[in-house]
C-alpha cells in the first residue's frame, strides 16, 4: 500500500503516523507533492530557482523600442487589440526577443496610472518559454494595502484543489522599476494539460467578456438560459474552439438535473471551491454578486473541473455578495453565512447542490476542515509573516504602490480606512470570523471519527480480494470511495458494521468492504456520515487519497529496460518522416530476442495499458528500440500515443500479463538532453552529457546535488592533507609566486603511481586537472599541486585556483573512482586549512605546514587549538542534516535537525562527559547524558533541535543551513572529529564517503545506518554462498533483485523502515534468480532490506530516490 492528490502513505498494518495534523495525527502526500519528492534530490537546485518559488522575488524586464509604449499599450487595451511587440524580456537574466505584451485586467486597470497589470506572452511571435512556462500574469495589487492577499489565498486553497502557482516579481519597463507584482500561474492550455491531463477539451473563462461592473445584466452564475448559445455569450468567453453546448448541457443538469450532476460536474472539487469563497470571504467570485472568477475545464472522463482564478480581493477586499447583500464592514464579514445563497436559485451551484443533503453535509466538513487546518491553528498568519518579510524591501522600493509602506505593514493585523471604503486587517478578519464559524451549530456538532484504517493481508495482489477496514464513531453511514485510473471519478461502496463484511463483530464500531484491485494501483478514501455533518480520511479528500500498490511480478524485470528517452527534442534525433519528437528506447539485457507481443507502454500508472506495441513487435539480444513518443499513430514504426511531458512524469512498461516490466518517474528534463541508466542497461536514471540514441549509453553528467562516484581503493591512503586558499606571503613556487597550493598525503608505507588521476574543484568536472605521466607520491609522503591556472610553469600545476570563499577539493584515481574529498568554508588569508590529527583527522584552520607534518591547530583566539584525542579516527561525526523538512522523524514526529555518529572501532564507546557543539568558542555547549555510549561498529543519532525536554539524545542547539561547524570533543575536552560546511540543501544529508573514513559528500540521506551514496549493490551474501545483486539502489520504487544462481529453498525478503517497522514482504521461490519489489507506495529515504532462509538473514540498505 501506498502514498499518494494525491498520495497518501498507508503502511499496511499501522495507521497511526499517517500525517502531521492539526489535530488526530497520520502524512499526507498530494500526487504533485509525491511526484515531487520522487524527483528532490536530482532537481533541488532547479526547483530553488523556480519561477514560483515562494521565497524568490523573481526580476522582469520589459523593453521596448518606442518611447511610447504605454499609449501603445492604452491604444491596444482600449481597441481589445492583440499583444504589443516588446523588443525584449528579459527574466532572471535570460533575454527572449520580440515577446507579446499587452495591458490585462478590469478594475485595476487604468490608462491614467503608472502601474497596470501584464500579460505576458513569450510566445507570441517566437517559441520561447522560461522554466517550462509561456504565458505570464503579472497584477499590480491595485486592490491590497497589505500586498500578500492574492499569494496568500493561493497557498491555502492549493491544499484541497488544483489552483494556479502564485509569487511576486519586480517589474521594469525601458529600465525603469513599474514596482512590485504578484506573479501568478496562467490557466491556460499548458495549465489544464498540467493538472488535468489533456488540452484539448472545452475550455471556458467565467467571467463577462466585457468586464463585470455596474451595469452587468448577465453573469457567469451557470443558471440555464435555454438551448440558443447566444444567451449565453455575454457572460462567458469560450477559450477552446467549441464548448457551447457542452456549456449549456451543464447547466441543463445543474439546474433541473441535479441528482444526474456528478456525471458532467467534478462536485467535490466544487464543493472545496465555494468553501474556500466563504471562509475566506472571497466575494469577487462566484458566490458574490457578479459569480465570476472561475474557469471550467471538460476532462477527459466528460466532467467540468472548476480552477478558481484572480484572489486579490480575497479576504474582505471585495463587498458585494449578491442578492442584495453588501458587506461594509470587517464584523459583517467575519459573519458571513457559511450558506450564503443556499436558497437563492440564481446562485443553482450553491443552492442545487445545497438542496442534496449528502453534498451539504460534504460541504460542511470542507468548510470545517479548512478553518481548523489554517486559520483556527494561526497557520495563514505564520505564511503571512513568511511573505511579508520576503517582500518587504521590494514594497519600500515601489513608488508606484497605491497605498503607502505604512499600509503595508499594518494591514495584515489592522483595517485600512479611507475615504469611502475600508481594508480588513487579515488577522483582524480572519480570527474573528474562524471564531465566529467554528462556533455555530453546524460546527460544534459530533462528527464522525475515523481511525485505525488497516488493510487485510500485508502484499496486495491484482485479481485478489481485499478487506478495508476502520474504526468510526459518530457516523450512521461510511463509504469507500475507489478508483483505479488516476483523475476518473470515484465508484462509491457503502461500509458496514454488520459483522459479515470482514469487519469483526456486529455493532463494534469497525466498519468494512472488501473489493477486488482491477489493477495495479487503486486510489481511495474514507467517508462518513451522520445527518448532521460529514467527515473524510484524508481530510484533503478528494484532493488527497490513499493509494494501494498491488503486485503483479513480471519475470523480465532486469531483463528488458527503460535505457534512455528524451522528453524535449527540439534538434537531436527525428523519425523518418524528419519530426524531432519525444522517444523512448528499451534496452534487452539478455542474449536472447524478446517478443513484445501483448505488451504495453504508457506515462501514466493510472492507465497502464495507454498503448499497446502492434503484433509482431521484437526486440533483438542484446540490442536496442525506439518508440517515438509523438501521438502520431499514422506513420510507419513504433508511434506510441502520447507524448512525454518535459516537466516531469512516469513512463511504465507492461508485459503480456499486465506485469511492470520496468518504470521510472523522471524530473524536469533540459531541452535536447536525454536522461539514461547508466552504466548501460543497469544503472540508475542521470542526465547524460552525450545523447547515445539507439546505442550503448556511454556517460552522464554528475549531479552537484547528487554525485554518484565508486570508492577508490586508495581511499584512506591517499588523502588531500592540507591546502591554502588565500596564500599571499607564506609558501612560494620555483618562481617565487606565493599561489595557492594543495597537499596530499600517503598514509601507506609504498609508493603511489599517480598516473591517470585527477585533481579538481568542480564535482561537475572531475577530470578538470590530470597528473602528468610519471607522478608518484613516496610512501608517507608529502606531494604539492600548485592551483594557479599556470601550465607554463615545470613542476605540478593544476589548471585552476581555490577560491577563498569555499568551494570542494576532490581526488580521484585513473578510474574516476573518488580517492578523497574536502568541502570548505570561507578561508583567511595565510592561514591553511588542514586535517589533524596528520593524514587521518578533520579539517581545521591552522598555522601552515608546507609540505609537512600537520602538528597543531592555529593559535586565533575564535579558532582555539585543542589538543586531540585518542579517540580521533575511531569515532567520528558520519553525517548529518541541517534542513530536514521531510525526512526522517524524531520519536515525537518532529523533523530537527540531526547528527549522525559512527563507530569505526570494534568496541562500545562510552560517552559519559563528551560534549557536542556548533561553537568553536564553546566546545562544551552540549554534554553527552550519563550512560551515553555507542556500539561497535554502530550509528548514533543526536537530535539538535533545542528541545532538552524530549527523551533520548537532543542537543540544545540547532543546526544551521547556512554553514557552520560541528565539534565533538570528549571529556577532556580533546578534539575527537569536527566538520566546517557550506550552504545546506533541504532534505539532502552530508556524510562522509567512504562510510566513517571519507570525506564528505551531499547525500540521498543514509540516517542511521551506512553511508552508501548511490553505489550499486552487488554482493557476496554468506548465507547463500553466491553473489546477490540489488539494483538499481538508490531506487525510484522499483528493486530489482538478481542471483547469480538459483538457491535450493525459498528465500523471503523483509523490507523494513529505517526505525525498524515491517513494511512489506516478498518471496523469492526455491530456482528462481529474479525478483522484484515495489515500493513505488514508500517516500524517498533509507530502508533495510532483511534476506531470510530459514537459518540465517542478512541485511542492506536500501535508497530510495524520487
Amino acid at each position: 500500500m501506498t502514498c499518494s492528490s494525491k498520495i497518501i502513505c498507508l503502511p499496511t498494518k499501522d495507521f497511526t503516523d499517517l500525517r502531521r495534523p492539526t489535530q488526530n495525527p497520520p502524512t499526507i502526500l498530494t500526487m504533485k507533492q509525491f511526484l515531487l519528492l520522487l524527483t528532490f534530490s536530482l532537481t533541488v537546485s532547479i526547483q530553488a530557482q523556480s519561477f514560483y518559488d515562494l521565497e524568490t522575488i523573481q526580476t522582469i524586464e520589459i523593453t521596448f523600442a518606442e518611447s511610447n509604449w504605454d499609449q501603445l499599450l492604452d491604444q491596444a487595451y482600449a481597441s481589445t487589440s492583440d499583444y504589443i511587440l516588446a523588443q525584449s524580456v528579459t527574466i532572471n537574466g535570460e533575454v527572449f526577443d520580440s515577446v507579446g505584451v499587452k495591458y490585462k485586467g478590469n478594475s485595476t486597470y487604468n490608462a491614467n496610472q503608472t502601474k497596470n497589470p501584464f500579460h505576458i506572452e513569450l510566445d507570441t511571435y517566437k517559441d520561447h518559454i522560461y522554466d517550462g512556462y509561456t504565458d505570464i500574469k503579472l497584477s499590480n495589487v491595485a486592490k491590497d494595502p497589505s500586498f500578500i492577499r492574492e499569494v496568500l489565498s493561493y497557498q491555502v486553497l492549493r491544499q484541497y484543489m488544483d489552483a494556479p502557482l502564485s509569487n511576486y516579481a519586480n517589474v521594469y519597463v525601458n529600465g525603469n522599476l513599474m514596482g512590485l507584482y504578484s506573479n501568478s500561474e496562467a490557466i491556460s492550455r499548458k495549465f489544464v494539460d498540467k493538472y488535468y491531463g489533456s488540452k484539448e477539451n472545452a475550455r471556458i473563462k467565467c467571467n463577462p467578456p466585457a468586464g463585470a461592473g455596474q451595469g452587468t445584466t448577465v453573469v457567469p452564475d451557470l443558471q440555464y438560459r435555454g438551448e440558443d448559445s447566444s444567451a449565453y455569450y455575454a457572460a462567458y468567453e469560450l477559450k477552446s474552439d467549441f464548448g457551447w453546448s457542452e456549456l449549456i448541457d451543464l447547466c441543463d443538469t445543474l439546474n433541473n438535473h441535479v441528482n444526474d450532476i456528478e456525471q458532467i460536474l467534478d462536485v467535490d472539487r466544487v464543493l472545496w471551491m465555494l468553501a474556500f469563497d466563504n471562509v475566506l470571504v472571497n466575494l469577487d467570485s462566484y458566490i458574490g454578486t457578479y459569480a465570476q472568477n472561475y474557469y471550467l475545464y471538460r476532462d477527459d472522463n466528460g466532467r467540468f473541473l472548476p480552477t478558481v482564478w484572480d484572489l486579490n480581493e480575497s479576504l474582505g477586499v471585495f463587498s458585494d455578495a449578491g442578492g442584495g447583500i453588501r458587506l461594509n464592514s470587517t464584523a459583517q464579514k467575519a459573519q458571513l453565512s457559511h450558506l450564503l445563497h443556499e436558497n437563492d436559485a440564481s446562485f443553482p451551484l450553491i443552492s442545487k447542490l445545497l438542496s442534496v443533503p449528502q453534498y451539504k453535509r460534504k460541504y460542511l466538513a470542507h468548510v470545517k476542515t479548512m478553518l481548523e487546518e489554517n486559520f483556527a491553528n494561526g497557520a495563514y498568519e505564520d505564511m503571512a509573516l513568511m511573505l511579508r518579510t520576503t517582500i518587504d524591501a521590494a514594497v519600500q522600493a515601489d513608488n508606484n504602490k497605491f497605498f503607502t509602506y505604512n499600509n503595508f505593514v499594518s494591514n495584515l493585523t489592522n483595517d485600512i480606512v479611507e475615504r469611502r471604503s475600508s481594508t480588513p486587517g487579515i488577522t483582524n478578519l480572519m480570527d474573528a470570523r474562524s471564531d465566529y464559524l467554528l462556533g455555530l451549530s453546524d460546527f460544534t456538532q459530533a462528527e464522525p471519527a475515523i481511525s485505525n484504517l488497516a488493510l487485510s493481508g500485508s502484499s496486495p495482489a491484482v485479481g485478489e480480494a481485499l478487506t478495508i477496514t476502520a474504526t468510526i464513531t459518530d457516523a450512521l453511514r461510511a463509504y469507500l470511495n475507489l478508483r483505479s485510473v488516476s483523475g476518473a471519478p470515484f465508484e462509491t461502496i457503502e461500509m458496514f458494521d454488520d459483522g459479515a463484511h470482514g469487519d469483526g463483530a456486529a455493532g463494534d464500531g469497525v466498519f468494512g468492504v472488501s473489493f477486488v484491485p482491477a489493477s495495479i494501483q487503486t486510489e481511495y478514501y474514507l467517508y462518513a456520515e451522520n445527518d448532521g455533518i460529514g467527515k473524510f480520511s484524508p481530510q484533503r479528500a478528494e484532493h488527497e487519497f490513499y493509494e494501494i500498490v498491488a503486485s503483479n511480478t513480471s519475470s523480465l524485470i532486469g531483463d528488458l529496460v527503460i535505457n534512455e528517452f528524451m522528453a524535449s527534442n527540439d534538434l537531436t534525433q527525428a523519425d523518418q518522416d524528419g519530426d524531432f519528437d519525444d522517444w523512448i528506447e528499451l534496452y534487452n539485457n539478455t542474449g536472447a530476442s524478446i517478443s513484445l507481443d501483448g505488451f504495453h507502454l504508457s506515462d501514466d500508472a493510472g492507465n497502464l495499458t495507454k498503448w499497446a506495441f502492434p503484433d509482431g513487435s521484437t526486440i533483438a539480444a542484446n540490442d536496442y528500440l525506439i518508440i517515438w513518443a509523438d501521438e502520431d499513430l499514422e506513420q510507419d514504426g513504433l508511434h506510441a500515443d502520447f507524448k512525454l511531458s518535459s516537466g516531469g512524469e512516469e513512463v511504465v512498461l507492461i508485459d503480456a500479463n499486465g506485469a511492470i516490466v520496468d518504470s521510472l518517474t523522471y524530473p524536469e528534463q533540459t531541452t535536447d538532453v536525454s536522461y539514461g541508466r547508466f552504466p548501460n542497461g543497469t544503472g540508475s536514471f542521470r542526465e547524460m552529457t552525450t545523447t547515445t540514441f539507439n546505442a550503448e549509453n556511454t556517460d552522464g553528467t554528475t549531479n552537484p546535488d547528487d554525485p554518484t562516484f565508486s570508492t577508490s581503493p586508495l581511499a584512506g591512503d591517499l588523502v588531500v592533507n592540507e591546502f591554502m586558499a588565500s596564500n599571499d606571503t607564506t609558501a612560494v613556487d620555483q618562481d617565487g609566486d606565493a599561489d595557492d597550493w594543495i597537499e596530499l598525503y600517503n598514509n601507506s608505507s609504498s609508493s603511489i603511481s599517480l598516473d591517470g588521476f585527477f585533481l579538481s574543484d568542480d564535482i561537475e568536472e572531475p577530470t578538470k586537472w590530470a597528473f602528468p605521466a610519471g607522478s608518484s607520491i613516496d610512501g608517507n609522503g608529502y606531494l604539492i599541486i600548485w592551483a594557479d591556472e599556470d601550465l607554463e610553469q615545470d613542476g605540478l600545476h593544476a589548471d585552476f585556483k581555490l577560491s577563498a570563499g569555499g568551494e570542494m577539493v576532490l581526488l580521484f584515481d585513473a578510474d574516476t573512482s573518488l580517492i578523497d574529498t574536502v568541502t570548505y568554508v570561507d578561508q583567511s588569508t595565510d592561514i591553511s586549512h588542514g586535517r589533524f590529527p596528520n593524514g587521518t583527522g578533520s579539517f581545521q584552520d591552522m598555522t601552515p605546514t608546507f609540505n609537512a607534518e600537520n602538528t597543531e591547530g592555529t593559535t586565533d583566539p575564535v579558532d582555539p587549538t585543542f589538543s586531540t584525542s585518542p579517540l580521533a579516527g575511531e569515532l567520528v561525526v558520519n553525517e548529518f542534516m541541517a534542513s530536514n523538512d521531510a525526512t526522517a522523524s524524531d520519536q515525537d514526529g518532529d523533523f530537527d535537525d540531526w547528527i549522525e555518529l559512527y563507530n569505526n572501532s570494534n568496541s562500545s564507546i562510552t560517552l559519559d562527559g563528551f560534549f557536542l557543539s556548533d561553537d568553536i568558542e564553546n566546545p562544551t555547549k552540549w554534554a553527552f547524558p550519563d550512560g551515553s555510549s555507542i556500539e561497535a561498529n554502530g550509528y548514533l543519532i543526536i537530535w539538535a533541535d533545542e528541545d532538552l525536554d524530549q527523551e533520548g539524545l537532543h542537543a540544545d542547539f540547532k543546526l544551521s543551513a547556512g554553514g557552520e561547524t560541528v565539534i565533538l570533543a570528549d571529556a577532556d575536552t580533546a578534539l575527537i572529529d569536527s566538520v566546517t560546511y557550506l550552504d545546506q540543501s533541504a532534505d539532502i544529508s552530508h556524510g562522509r564517503f567512504a562510510n566513517g573514513t571519507g570525506g564528505f559528500l551531499d547525500m540521498t540521506p543514509t540516517f542511521n545506518a551506512e553511508n552508501v551514496n548511490g553505489i550499486v549493490s552487488t554482493r557476496f551474501i554468506p548465507l547463500l554462498g553466491a553473489e546477490i545483486t540489488l539494483f538499481p539502489n538508490p531506487s525510484e520504487g522499483l528493486l530489482n533483485v538478481r542471483l547469480e544462481q538459483a538457491y535450493s529453498d525459498d528465500l523471503q525478503f523483509r523490507l523494513f523502515s529505517s526505525d525498524g517497522r515491517l513494511l512489506q514482504e516478498s518471496t523469492l521461490s526455491q530456482g528462481a534468480v529474479n525478483l522484484t519489489i515495489n515500493a513505488t507506495n514508500l517516500p524517498e529515504g533509507l530502508y533495510l532490506l532483511t534476506v531470510l532462509d530459514g537459518l540465517a538473514t542478512e541485511t542492506h540498505k536500501v535508497v530510495l530516490r524520487r
